[in-house]
């Protein structure tokens, strides 16, 4: 078993999750059955669907942008620097706000199957 893994986003070949807008760019980091880790990027206008992971926590860490969530019917307006967290099975929906793209750290504890 490896004892480190380094990954350069540039590197990664990016996906488009589902229930994301067109335009959403996210790139899988690190897959294992403890973690799930991406960087996403929601260009102004995208957003993520109501979606709920029902056997992971769920977190988003902002590097770039401004974007809102909604987590189970509470809203969160997040800026660069400012982390959200959420437990296995909360209902949530997040869009960028303004013009800038919002790029975040998305991580799923475990991971999902």
């Amino acid at each position: 078993m490896p004892t480190a893994k380094v990954v350069k986003v540039s590197d990664v070949k990016a996906i488009l999750p589902p229930k994301h807008s067109e335009g959403v760019r996210s790139f899988p980091l690190v897959k294992t059955p403890n973690l799930e880790v991406f960087v996403t990027e929601f260009p102004p206008g995208a957003k993520a669907e109501i979606d709920v992971h029902p056997d992971s926590e769920h977190a988003f860490f902002v590097l770039s942008g401004k974007g809102k969530w909604v987590v189970e019917n509470e809203e969160y307006e997040l800026e660069p620097n400012m982390f959200l967290w959420m437990p296995k099975g909360a209902k949530h929906a997040n869009w960028t706000v303004g013009d800038e793209t919002l790029r975040v750290i998305v991580l799923f504890a475990p991971g999902r199957k």
